[in-house]
């Protein structure tokens, strides 16, 4: 299905105002990019972020306010009329500073905005043993390895991303036989399910997104390995209990470092554990913070600019 894309161009102090308008023409859903609401959460929630891309940063201190109406006769009609109102609100308006207000149209289709990113995302081969495919494409496997099929849908973690990949790699490189998997961030489960199929006997997968378990299920489904696993909605480790040979947490180094005095508590004896989502700006951090807790890193991954360590206790 066609749709039309509405941005309006206008600053900080009208977006509520610009809001009321597309109220007064039937629009009751729009979204709003706006620097100050980035600058605002990077200010203060600077332990869920490590990497901004630039893109975000250099975008300009305007607001763009975004409207998609249906493309058919009813969606052109609103188009006219937000164009309409918006002008004559523009006229009238002296004391707010709307900025230039204009309105530029485009089109996009709703298949677009669901699949363009599978276009990037093909078979993924991760050191000797595995290979992570995405569920709509073929993979000739003469080698035998391990396939990993994943849709990951809106959950992070497709072994694309060079975190993942890093984490993916440890594990290829692991005897996972008979172990058990704590994954502490599960995103779509590509970390529990892949060290199940390299022969981990049981992972329990956790995650604060709701999706992100629903996802990560589907994934255990779709690899057959669904009675070996178990996906939990939790704040980090909370309520987690038990003892584990392998804990993974794939996030950023400030949560990394939050979760880590949880660890020892539910790492098995002789245990690893695999933190990534780090980067290489922080590795000496969170490497200090390893060792205060009584780990030691046993090997460090590095890649685009990321990191992943396995650690022991030393």
């Amino acid at each position: 299905m066609e749709w039309f894309e509405l941005s309006i161009a206008t600053t900080h102090q009208a977006c509520e105002a610009v809001g009321g308008v597309l109220l007064s023409c039937g629009v009751n859903c729009w979204a709003v990019e706006d620097k100050a609401d980035l600058t605002d959460f990077m200010q203060h929630n600077r332990e869920l972020w490590d990497y901004v891309d630039d893109s975000l940063l250099e975008r300009g201190e305007g607001v763009t306010v975004k409207v998609y109406l249906a493309d058919n006769e009813q969606g052109r009609e609103t188009v006219l009329l937000i164009r309409n109102v918006l002008a004559d609100f523009k006229k009238r308006e002296t004391e707010l500073d709307l900025g230039p207000l204009s309105v530029k149209t485009g089109t996009v289709n709703e298949e677009d905005w669901a699949n363009a990113w599978k276009k990037y995302f093909h078979p993924i081969e991760i050191g000797d043993r595995l290979t992570v495919c995405p569920s709509w494409e073929d993979y000739d496997n003469a080698s035998g390895r391990k396939v990993l099929s994943i849709d990951p849908g809106s959950a992070f973690g497709t072994g694309g991303h060079a975190t993942t990949k890093l984490c993916l790699t440890l594990l290829d490189g692991m005897d996972c036989k008979g172990k058990s998997v704590l994954d502490v961030g599960c995103g779509s489960g590509i970390l529990a399910v892949a060290a199940l199929l390299l022969g981990a006997d049981k992972a329990l997968g956790v995650d604060i997104d709701l999706n992100s378990v629903n996802v990560a299920q589907q994934t255990a489904l779709r690899n057959g390995v669904q009675d070996r696993a178990d996906f939990r909605q939790a704040d980090l480790a909370a309520g987690v209990t038990g003892k584990y040979d392998i804990v993974t947490a794939n996030i950023v180094a400030d949560i990394v470092m939050r979760l880590t005095p949880d660890v020892p508590a539910l790492l098995a004896p002789g245990g690893r554990y695999i933190v990534s989502g780090i980067i290489d700006e922080r590795v000496e951090e969170v490497v200090r913070c390893l060792n205060a807790n009584g780990f030691a890193a046993e090997k460090l991954l590095q890649q685009e600019g990321w990191a992943a360590i396995c650690a022991v206790r030393a």
